[in-house]
C-alpha cells in the first residue's frame, strides 16, 4: 500500500500515515491505529500523533550539501479547476502541475488595498511626492519593500501536508462524512456566499495551520447539521444528541479560533480564519447582540482593516480586460467584507449605536452575481455612495444584477432612517434631570455636545430630520422600482428549492428565494423605520402646535405603520412554512418588529370587531413564526417576553397607567390645547367682587367629550329607561379609569328662544373623557357585546335613537362662583344643581383655513367671553373642537366645527340685557358659517356606581342580575328597591356595598362598614 493512498479497509478502519510519540520515542513499530495504537492501549499510556511528516535529524558523522530554495513562484500548484475529488483523504490530493495557477489564500495589508506585488527582479518604481507623504506618517507597519520578506503578503504555497483528514478526526468524526455536510452547507446556508463551492475542497487543504482548518470545518458542520435537526438523520459526531450538536460545534469553533488567533501573534489574518470568524459571528448574533458575539464581530472588524479590505478598488476603474483570476480573488475578499459590513449595520441597529464601519472610507466594489463569480467571469460594479439617491443609479448604471448587492442598498438606507428614529439605545424617559445646580446654558451645553439632548428635538432639527427621511422614502421607492425582475417580490409563493428535484436547481431557487424574501423584509423594515418618526416623535407638538390636522397626521402614519407590517404578513404567508431554514436569521427581528406593530395597531387604531379579529390573526401568524426562528436558530427568548412588554405599555399608556404620567420618549401625544386654556389674571389681585377674569379649569385632564342626543321610541317609559341607564349602562362605564364624569340631561322645552335648528333630541349625555384613544380599550369594547351586554340592554338599545358625537377640549372659563359638581353633592346644594341650565351651541366655520380658526379663537376670547362674564348666574364655559377621530382621513381639509357647554345657576338672566348684549358680539366675526343653540337641565348626574333607588321604585322594582354577577337590583322583604353594586379603589380594590331604604336619590345615606373596608370609607 502506498504511504500516500489508503484502501477502502482503511477508510473503515482509520490509520495514521506517522507513528505515535511513544512508538518513536521507543524506536519500535506502530500500528498507527486511530485514536490510540496497540502498543499505547497495552502499556495504558497517552497515545498522541504527529500533525504532519517529520523530518529527521542529521545522523553523526554525515555531511549535507546545502540545497538552493525554489522562489515562490516556482513552487507546485494546485489546479483550481480541477475535477472535484474526496475530501475524506487523510493525506493532500492529488498535486496538479506546476503551471496550474493557485488562488492565493493569504493577504497583505498593502496601502491602497491592492495585494498584487511584482517580483524581486522587476524594477522599482519611482519614487513621487505622493509616495513620500504616504510614508511621513506615524504608522505601526513597515514601510520596506515587502516582497523581500516572509510576510503573507506574497502568493503562498500550499501547505506541505493537509490538515483536513486530522481535524475531523479531532472533531470526532470520520472524514468520510465531510463531503455531505460540505454538500448541506452549500445548500442550506444563504445568509452570505463565501465561498465558491468547486474551489471549496481545495481551500481546505490550503488552510495553513490545523487549528485553522478544525475551525473552519467546525463552524461549516455548525450550520449544515441545522438542516438535519428534527430529522431521523445521524450526526457526524457519535454520541451527541440533536439538542447538543449546535453547542458542541460552537464551542469547538471558539476555542479552535481563539487558538488559531493567537497563533497569527502580529500578522494579518488568513482569509480562511477571516471567514471562519465570520461565520461564527453570524452564528453569535443571530442568538443575541451581546457579549462575545459583539467581541468577535468586532475582532472581524478589525481584522478587515488591517487587510485594508475597505480599500480593495481604490482608484480602480473599470476594464474590459481584467483578469479572471485576479478578479475572482478579489472578489472572495469583497464578500468577505461586506458580510462584516451586512452584520455592523445589523449589530447597530439592534443596539442603536453607531457602526464600527466608517461608511465615509469605503472604497470597496458590491458584491458581483454569484452566477459571474462561479464562471469566473468579471462583473462590473460600484461603491456604495453616501447619497441615499446616488446609490441605486450607480448600481444600475454599472448593471450589477446581484440580489445581494441591491440588498445592501436598502439596508444601508433602513440604517440611516435608524440613525434619526431611534438613535439611542436608552430610554430616555428614565434618565434623571440635570442637578438643579446646574444653569440653563449648562444645560444646553450638554445636550449640543451629545448631539441630542434628553428634551424634545429644536425645531431645526426636526425639519431637518424630517427632510432626511422624506429623502430616504424618495430613494427607497426609487431603489424598489430599480430592482432587477428576478429578485422583485409580486406576491408570488416563495417554494425554496422544496418544488425541485436537481440539487442545482434546489440550491439556484433556494438563494433566488432567499433573496426575494431578505430583500423585502429590508424595505418594509426601512419603510417602519421611516413611519415610526411621525408616529412616535415628540417635536410634533412644537412644529405643529397650531395645525389642527396634527390627530389626522399620526392616524395617517398608524395606518402607513400598519401597511408595512400587513406586507410582512403577506410575504411570511406566500412562503414555504419551514422558510426560517433557509432564510438569514437577521430577518427574525423584522418579523418581530412586524407583530409588536399589528399589536399597536389592534390597540389603537379604531376597528370593528370583525377588522380586530383580522388584526389578531396577523398577530398570530407573526408570532408563531418568530417562535420558529427562536427554536431553530437558539436564539434568545428575551424579544418573546418584550412582545408582552409592548402589550402592557400599551395597555398603561391608554390607561393611565404608570407609563401614561411619565414624559419619556416614544409617547403618542394628544393635541395641543390652545393657549386661551392658560390663566389669565384679574386686573386686581384676584379679590374682586366678579371682575375677575378667566380661570384654567380644575379638570385639566379631562380632554374629551362624548355627546350623545338620544331620543325614546314609543315602547320605552322614562322610568324604565333611567334605571337601565342609571343603574346598569352608565355604572358599568364609570367604572372604568377614562371616564371621569357624566351625566344625563333633558330639554327645556318653554324657552324656544334657545332651539335654533339645533337638530338635538329631547334627551342629551355628556361624558368627560381623559383621552378620546381610550374608547378603543378592549375593557371598553368588551361592555359593547356579549357576555359583558346583557340581555336587558340589548333589549332597550334596540328602542332608543342615539347618535355619538367626539370632541376635543379646547378652553375652559369659571367663574369665582363656580363650585365642582362633586362638591355640591358633598354640601347637598342639590336644589342649584337640578335647577341650573346648560346651553348647547354648535359653531361651523366658512372654511378650512387656519385664518377662519384663528380668527374664531380671538373673537371667543376678547369680544365675546368678557361679555359673557358679566351675565348674571354665569357659571362656567367649555369650549370644545370636533375630534378628527371623526373625520376623513383622505379629505385634505375640512371646515372646524365647534360645541361650547355654558352652565348658569337657578337663577340666571337668560335672555336677560346681558345674555342679549353678550349674543350681539356675534356680528364681530364674519367667519361663521351656520350655529346652533339649545337649552338643557341636569336629569341625572352619574357617580362611580349604580345608586337611583328612585328609577327602581317609579317603574316597579324588577330584579335584575348583571352578567358578571356583581350587580343586583330587587327588593327587601319590606318591599323597598335595594341595589348590590361595588366600586373600585385607586388601587383596583373592589369594594361591594348594598344600598337600600328610601327612594329620595338626594337624601342623607348611613353608611356601615367593616374593619376591612373602615381605610376606604
Amino acid at each position: 500500500m502506498s504511504e500516500h493512498n489508503l484502501s477502502e479497509a482503511d477508510q473503515t478502519q482509520p490509520r495514521s500515515v506517522v507513528a505515535c510519540y511513544v512508538c518513536r520515542k521507543r524506536k519500535v513499530k506502530c500500528s498507527k491505529e486511530y485514536p490510540q495504537c496497540t502498543l499505547c492501549a497495552q502499556t495504558l499510556q497517552t497515545c498522541e500523533y504527529p500533525e504532519k511528516l517529520l523530518r529527521p535529524g542529521p545522523k553523526i558523522g554525515s555531511t549535507q550539501t546545502p540545497r538552493k530554495r525554489k522562489r515562490q513562484g516556482e513552487t507546485v500548484q494546485v489546479n483550481a479547476s480541477a475535477p472535484r475529488q474526496r475530501i475524506d483523504s487523510p493525506l493532500p490530493p492529488t498535486l496538479a502541475p506546476q503551471d496550474s495557477p493557485s488562488p492565493s489564500r493569504d493577504l497583505a495589508p498593502s496601502p491602497r488595498g491592492h495585494v498584487d506585488l511584482p517580483d524581486s527582479d522587476s524594477p522599482s518604481p519611482r519614487p513621487d511626492i505622493q509616495s513620500l507623504s504616504f510614508i511621513i506618517h506615524p504608522s505601526h507597519d513597515s514601510c520596506s519593500d515587502q516582497r523581500k520578506d516572509g510576510s503573507p503578503g506574497s502568493n503562498k504555497q500550499r501547505s506541505p501536508e493537509s490538515h483536513v483528514a486530522s481535524s475531523c478526526f479531532a472533531l470526532g468524526f470520520n472524514p468520510g462524512l465531510l463531503d455531505h455536510y460540505i454538500d448541506k452547507f452549500f445548500e442550506s446556508f444563504t445568509s452570505f456566499r463565501l465561498f465558491l463551492e468547486s474551489d471549496f475542497r481545495n481551500l481546505l487543504h490550503q488552510v495553513e495551520t490545523h487549528y485553522q482548518c478544525r475551525a473552519l470545518i467546525a463552524t461549516l458542520l455548525l450550520f449544515a447539521t441545522k438542516s438535519d435537526e428534527g430529522t431521523d438523520d445521524d450526526y457526524p459526531v457519535p454520541g451527541i444528541s440533536q439538542g447538543r450538536a449546535s453547542a458542541k460545534f460552537v464551542s469547538q469553533t471558539l476555542k479552535y479560533v481563539d487558538i488559531a488567533i493567537y497563533e497569527r501573534a502580529d500578522l494579518p489574518m488568513s482569509l480562511p480564519l477571516l471567514q471562519t470568524i465570520i461565520l461564527i459571528s453570524h452564528y453569535l448574533l443571530t442568538q443575541g447582540v451581546r457579549g462575545r458575539a459583539w467581541r468577535y464581530l468586532r475582532c472581524a472588524v478589525g481584522s478587515a482593516y488591517e487587510l485594508n479590505m475597505h480599500l480593495i478598488d481604490a482608484d480602480r476603474v473599470w476594464t474590459n480586460d481584467i483578469d479572471p483570476q485576479l478578479w475572482s480573488e478579489d472578489e472572495e475578499r469583497r464578500r468577505a467584507w461586506w458580510a462584516i459590513w451586512e452584520m455592523d449595520v445589523f449589530s447597530s441597529v439592534i443596539r442603536r449605536c453607531p457602526t464600527g464601519i466608517d461608511w465615509t472610507q469605503n472604497e470597496t466594489f458590491l458584491p458581483a452575481d454569484d452566477d459571474n463569480w462561479t464562471r469566473g467571469e468579471p462583473q462590473q460594479s460600484c461603491k456604495l455612495s453616501l447619497d441615499p439617491v446616488g446609490r441605486y443609479k450607480a448600481l444600475e448604471a454599472c448593471g450589477n444584477q446581484s440580489p445581494k448587492a441591491w440588498f445592501l442598498v436598502i439596508n444601508s438606507l433602513m440604517k440611516e432612517a435608524q440613525k434619526i428614529t431611534s438613535p439611542m439605545g436608552l430610554d430616555t424617559s428614565f434618565v434623571p434631570v440635570l442637578h438643579v445646580s446646574a444653569t440653563a446654558s449648562d444645560a444646553a451645553k450638554a445636550q449640543d455636545r451629545h448631539g441630542h439632548g434628553y428634551s424634545h428635538r429644536t425645531p431645526s432639527r426636526a425639519r431637518e430630520s424630517l427632510n432626511q427621511l422624506r429623502i430616504i422614502r424618495n430613494a427607497l421607492q426609487c431603489t424598489v422600482m430599480a430592482l432587477p425582475p428576478q429578485v422583485k417580490y409580486r406576491y408570488q409563493y416563495l417554494s425554496f428549492g422544496m418544488r425541485e428535484i436537481d440539487r442545482q436547481s434546489v440550491i439556484t431557487r433556494r438563494l433566488q428565494h432567499s433573496a426575494i424574501y431578505s430583500i423585502h423584509t429590508m424595505v418594509q423594515l426601512t419603510k417602519l423605520m421611516i413611519y415610526k418618526y411621525h408616529l412616535f416623535n415628540q417635536s410634533g407638538d412644537q412644529l405643529l402646535k397650531k395645525d389642527c390636522h396634527h390627530h389626522l397626521a399620526r392616524n395617517q402614519a398608524l395606518e402607513q405603520y400598519s401597511e408595512s407590517a400587513d406586507e410582512i404578513v403577506s410575504l411570511v404567508g406566500q412562503s414555504y412554512e419551514e422558510h426560517f431554514r433557509f432564510v438569514n436569521p437577521f430577518t427574525a427581528s423584522t418579523i418581530w418588529l412586524g407583530g409588536a406593530v399589528q399589536l399597536l395597531y389592534r390597540e389603537l387604531a379604531p376597528l370593528n370587531p370583525s377588522e380586530k379579529a383580522v388584526t389578531n390573526s396577523k398577530l398570530e401568524l407573526l408570532r408563531m413564526t418568530y417562535n420558529h426562528f427562536v427554536s431553530f436558530w437558539s436564539m434568545s427568548s428575551t424579544m418573546q417576553k418584550n412582545l408582552e412588554v409592548v402589550e402592557t405599555e400599551i395597555y398603561n399608556l391608554r390607561c393611565g397607567g404608570p407609563k401614561a404620567q411619565e414624559q419619556g420618549h416614544n409617547q403618542i401625544h394628544n393635541p395641543p390645547q390652545t393657549d386661551t386654556n392658560a390663566r389669565i389674571e384679574p386686573d386686581g389681585e384676584g379679590e374682586g367682587q366678579g371682575d375677575v377674569g378667566l380661570h384654567p379649569a380644575d379638570d385639566s385632564t379631562v380632554a374629551c367629550l362624548v355627546m350623545v342626543p338620544m331620543a325614546l321610541k314609543p315602547g320605552l317609559s322614562v322610568q324604565e329607561c333611567d334605571d337601565w341607564y342609571n343603574n346598569e349602562h352608565v355604572p358599568m362605564r364609570m367604572k372604568l379609569p377614562y371616564f371621569q364624569t357624566g351625566g344625563r340631561y333633558r330639554s327645556i322645552e318653554d324657552n324656544e328662544e334657545m332651539k335654533t335648528a339645533s337638530g338635538l333630541e329631547e334627551w342629551l349625555a355628556l361624558y368627560d373623557i381623559s383621552d378620546m384613544n381610550r374608547l378603543l380599550d378592549r375593557r371598553y369594547e368588551r361592555l359593547l357585546e356579549a357576555p359583558a351586554q346583557s340581555a336587558r340592554e340589548s333589549e332597550v338599545l334596540q328602542q332608543i335613537k342615539a347618535v355619538r358625537f367626539y370632541y376635543d377640549l379646547v378652553a375652559t372659563y369659571k367663574s369665582p362662583e363656580y363650585i365642582s359638581d362633586q362638591t355640591h353633592c358633598r354640601k347637598d346644594n342639590v336644589e342649584e344643581l337640578y335647577r341650573s341650565k346648560t346651553i348647547v351651541v354648535g359653531v361651523r366655520l366658512m372654511d378650512s383655513s387656519a385664518d377662519a380658526e384663528s380668527e374664531w379663537n380671538r373673537w371667543y376670547d376678547e369680544d365675546h367671553m368678557p361679555a359673557v362674564r358679566q351675565i348674571p348666574g354665569w357659571r362656567r364655559t367649555k369650549r370644545y373642537r370636533r375630534s378628527v377621530i371623526e373625520e376623513d382621513s383622505t379629505a385634505p381639509s375640512y371646515p372646524a366645527e365647534f360645541l361650547t357647554l355654558n352652565e348658569f345657576g337657578k337663577d340666571a338672566a337668560i335672555s336677560g340685557r346681558e345674555h342679549r348684549l353678550a349674543m350681539q358680539t356675534e356680528v364681530k366675526t364674519s367667519v361663521v358659517a351656520s350655529k346652533w343653540r339649545h337649552m338643557f337641565k341636569l336629569h341625572h348626574l352619574q357617580g362611580k356606581a349604580a345608586r337611583d333607588l328612585d328609577a327602581l321604585r317609579r317603574q316597579g322594582v324588577k330584579s335584575f342580575t348583571s352578567p358578571d354577577g356583581l350587580t343586583h337590583t330587587g327588593s327587601n322583604s319590606a318591599s323597598q328597591p335595594y341595589i348590590e353594586n361595588y366600586f373600585t379603589t385607586t388601587d383596583d380594590m373592589i369594594v361591594p356595598y348594598r344600598l337600600e331604604g328610601g327612594p329620595d336619590n338626594h337624601g342623607p345615606t348611613v353608611v356601615l362598614y367593616t374593619e376591612s373596608a373602615e381605610f376606604y370609607a
